[in-house]
């Protein structure tokens, strides 16, 4: 009590812990009365009566987490060290999520593995921070959880992408992938991967793949066509559906056409129904569309009309 009194006195802040004795080292980290470095705290977790749960304690501290945030955990040569503090500061779940995330980039080593034991939050921080590689270890690690693997995946997308066949993923997961960052080629690569099944389950899925292949690079060709129905059926827009319809007509038999047709809201749907004539609105999409249906043969012809034009279906199937 009487160091902790007299400490609390001094105004003078110690640059170092060497040199000074060891038992006073914890009432003046305690106090800030000794500047607050990761150097100083490494001295500490070398004291052989070091109480690790303080150092614990020091590092939930906002003012302490303010000034070792600003700081690397290098200390160049001296590899043992960097590697004790480190460790300490990676596997430690007792410092606070907040506190940890704000250590996150302090840290000076990629690992291959996760923590035994630490808090969903502080796995996603690691990822973030790419502390955490993408590694067959800890792709196993997060297996069963899909909104921290979906994350894993897209934080290294390329090594996943060079890789896939050693991360075996569901459509959720490639799903929930889709959020993150990443190029045309890479989103591409990723929805050829999903399979009819996992489209056709989940309407925003299908939609997002409308999103990707209304675009010019998109070749339709490679995507099964139980995908492509189900994403023209559920994207946002009309628009969207009408435009990969397009892109999809020169290379589908009429009764694919006519099915898909079918799932459009009204008017389009309407271009099913023999002997019906609708009205559709004269927008260059449309004209297009119209344009194919009559030089594929799945209706008869086009009738202009004031701001719209009329699509003549045929009278019977024959």
């Amino acid at each position: 009590m009487l160091n902790s009194y007299i400490i609390s006195k001094q105004e003078v802040i110690f640059e170092t812990l060497a040199g000074i004795p060891d038992d006073l080292w914890s009432e003046l980290l305690n106090g800030e009365k000794v500047n607050i470095t990761w150097e100083n705290i490494a001295c500490y977790l070398h004291y052989e009566k070091v109480e690790k749960d303080f150092v614990t304690h020091l590092l939930n501290r906002p003012s302490i987490i303010d000034i070792l945030s600003k700081q690397k955990i290098d200390f160049g040569e001296t590899e043992e060290t960097t590697e004790l503090l480190t460790e300490f500061v990676f596997s430690n779940d007792l410092i606070s999520d907040a506190a940890y995330c704000k250590l996150v980039p302090c840290l000076t080593y990629m690992y291959k593995d996760f923590p035994e034991s630490i808090s969903a939050e502080k796995m996603k921080c690691l990822i973030r921070g790419n502390v955490v590689e993408l590694s067959e270890s800890t792709f196993e690690f997060l297996k069963d959880r899909e909104l921290l693997l979906p994350m894993l995946l897209g934080y290294n997308i390329h090594e996943y992408l060079s890789n896939k066949q050693n991360y075996p993923i569901s459509d959720d997961v490639r799903f929930k992938l889709l959020k993150y960052d990443m190029s045309f080629k890479q989103t591409y690569e990723i929805c050829l991967d999903a399979t009819p099944e996992g489209v056709i389950a989940n309407k925003d899925f299908a939609a997002q793949i409308a999103e990707l292949l209304k675009l010019p690079d998109a070749d339709v060709t490679r995507f099964d066509n139980r995908i492509i129905a189900s994403a023209i059926a559920n994207a946002q827009r009309t628009d969207t559906s009408i435009l990969v319809l397009t892109k999809c007509i020169p290379g589908w038999d009429r009764a694919m056409i006519m099915e898909t047709l079918e799932q459009l809201p009204a008017p389009y749907n309407e271009i099913t129904e023999y002997g019906k004539n609708p009205k559709i609105p004269d927008i260059p999409i449309n004209r297009q569309l119209a344009t194919l249906l009559v030089e594929h043969g799945i209706v008869s012809s086009i009738s202009d009309k004031k701001d719209a034009f009329r699509i003549n279906t045929f009278k019977s199937p024959d």
